[in-house]
């Protein structure tokens, strides 16, 4: 039995939110999941051409990517982007600084419990999230690549929840100044997670990611223009 699922979120624009910033968000994950009933590959040509035997590595035909299989023959990964952009009363100047400050960044993050700035392009950090019935806590590291002061840059992490799942993705991050005033900050993020949050399946996934994408900005808004950030204890 092989069963995949494509669920497509089309451009959502959210004007007039509540904290004053204009966003637009879209979705595009993928989540293929595989299981090889306890037949021997013998059995014929047929079977054993669609369902890998355990221990095999396969390509999914949606991502490109190599699928990892446990011993049952099942996989459970999804790979998902997230494009979208939002407008920061604030300069290009200021919104640039604030990206770059460790502190401003960990009260913005929901779940966020650490982030220490080892170097100038290398943090480390710990995040509590909560999937559904799948609650973890997130210890990774995330560099900052391709530099280019005020106007954006590249972020790439990775990192593990234990029994509960990985995940590994970059996002880059383009700041312009706004039409309207302030700035207009265009994000375009692809990640993999994988185990038991994978498992859950792509729609949960995406509404959690949603949902933290735009507690962040909402928290991130505040932070430029120097009001109190209440950090989120955990990100749901």
């Amino acid at each position: 039995l092989v069963s995949g699922a494509i669920e497509r979120f089309p451009f959502r624009p959210l004007a007039d939110a509540p904290d004053g910033i204009v966003r637009t968000v879209r979705f595009n994950s993928r989540h293929v999941r595989h299981h090889r009933p306890e037949v021997p590959r013998s059995c014929g040509m047929m079977l054993s051409s669609a369902l890998p035997c355990a221990g095999e590595r396969i390509m999914s035909p949606d991502t490109g990517a190599h699928l990892a299989q446990d011993g049952a023959g099942r996989i459970g990964r999804m790979a998902m982007t997230m494009q979208g952009d939002v407008t920061l009363p604030a300069d290009k100047q200021t919104v640039w600084a604030k990206l770059n400050d460790a502190e401003t960044l960990k009260l913005c993050i929901p779940g966020c419990q650490s982030l220490e700035k080892v170097s100038d392009t290398h943090l480390e950090a710990t995040v509590k999230v909560k999937v559904g019935p799948v609650g973890a806590t997130f210890k990774g590291k995330v560099d900052l690549t391709d530099l280019d002061p005020p106007n954006g840059y590249k972020i790439t992490g990775e990192g593990s929840g234990g029994i509960a799942g990985f995940a590994k993705g970059g996002a880059r991050v383009s700041l312009a100044d706004a039409e309207t005033g302030g700035t207009k900050l265009t994000y375009n993020v692809e990640a993999n997670v994988g185990g038991k949050i994978a498992q859950l399946g792509s729609r949960l996934i995406d509404g959690v990611a949603k949902k933290m994408a735009d507690q962040f900005f909402s928290n991130f808004a505040k932070a430029v223009t120097g009001e109190t950030v209440n950090a989120l204890p955990e990100a749901s």
